[in-house]
């Protein structure tokens, strides 16, 4: 049966308070818990702090590769002969450009260095015999993978471009053509 709050029995337990044994055990965990709350929150800042390190060294490393890319960029940047507006990206054997030129070369060891100089030799070669500026175009080459054609057109009776035997269409004679990236 349960005891009444006003009752003799219950107000002499209350008195009687707790054993000293258990708020001595109180007063023990209750540091003990601080402690071992306070550790893992070191842990957490510790670990915050080192992924926080980590990011900003990332972040730097990123940045400083992106400013050495676009310093090279900048500093010689290769024109894209088609459009003339855009610099060429050219990574992997492809070739890319904001105008939409994609051409993925036959050979992947092209570079810029490579195709600026294969440009440069075939405009220079054609300039030393022909007064006019030659254009370039994407045409699409064998077993279908494009190709970069530097041509020359002049007022000349337009003849059909043959490739393996069929007509391919129509444009100017070419003085000169050829396959710059392929």
């Amino acid at each position: 049966m349960a005891e009444r709050p006003g009752s003799r029995h219950h107000s002499l337990y209350k008195l009687m308070g707790s054993p000293p044994w258990k708020e001595a055990f109180r007063q023990l965990e209750e540091p003990m818990d601080l402690a071992v709350l306070e550790e893992i929150q070191q842990e957490l800042i510790d670990q915050e702090q080192s992924i926080i390190s980590e990011y900003e060294k990332s972040l730097q490393f990123d940045e400083q590769c992106l400013s050495v890319m676009l310093a090279e960029w900048e500093a010689n940047p290769l024109i894209c002969p088609v459009c003339t507006k855009y610099n060429l990206r050219i990574a992997g054997g492809l070739v890319v450009c904001q105008c939409g030129l994609y051409i993925q070369s036959h050979s992947p060891e092209v570079t810029e260095q490579k195709l600026r100089a294969c440009l440069e030799d075939s405009v220079n070669e054609h300039s030393a015999h022909c007064p006019h500026t030659p254009e370039f175009s994407v045409t699409e080459g064998t077993e279908e993978k494009s190709c970069l054609l530097m041509s020359c057109l002049v007022s000349l009776p337009r003849e059909p471009v043959v490739e393996s035997g069929s007509a391919v269409g129509f444009i100017p004679t070419l003085v000169e053509k050829r396959n710059l990236v392929a």
